[in-house]
């Protein structure tokens, strides 16, 4: 492929210039994409032990938020493409999160009642 690579040259008239942004936005998709199959590989190798830690889990489920809200905002990941929040959707750990949530919000209630 090098080799090909090398015998083919590109020849351009030197008053026309390619489209630099364009190029920039298809490289940094790819390598946004590329990075996010990286977190998303550790995010399924971490979840398994964040389910028996509360406090942690609802940390990860902020965080995780944080960045995708963030990715998609400030870098422009397509809204049509997976990201890190699908992970959590999946059964086991939206359960979890769920019951977490189911709690906090009992808590927040039975204060809210008992100072009125």
């Amino acid at each position: 492929m090098c080799t090909q690579a090398s015998k083919t040259k590109i020849r351009l008239n030197p008053t026309e210039q390619p489209d630099l942004t364009l190029v920039y936005n298809v490289l940094q998709t790819e390598f946004t994409r590329a990075l996010m199959a990286c977190v998303m590989e550790k995010m399924l190798t971490d979840i398994p032990d964040l389910l028996y830690d509360d406090h942690l889990l609802s940390h990860f489920v902020d965080e995780t938020l944080a960045f995708d809200r963030e990715l998609r905002e400030v870098y422009g990941w397509p809204g049509g493409q997976a990201g890190c929040t699908h992970i959590l959707t999946q059964d086991e750990p939206f359960n979890k999160w769920l019951s977490i949530e189911k709690k906090c919000t009992y808590k927040d209630i039975k204060v809210y009642i008992f100072i009125t």
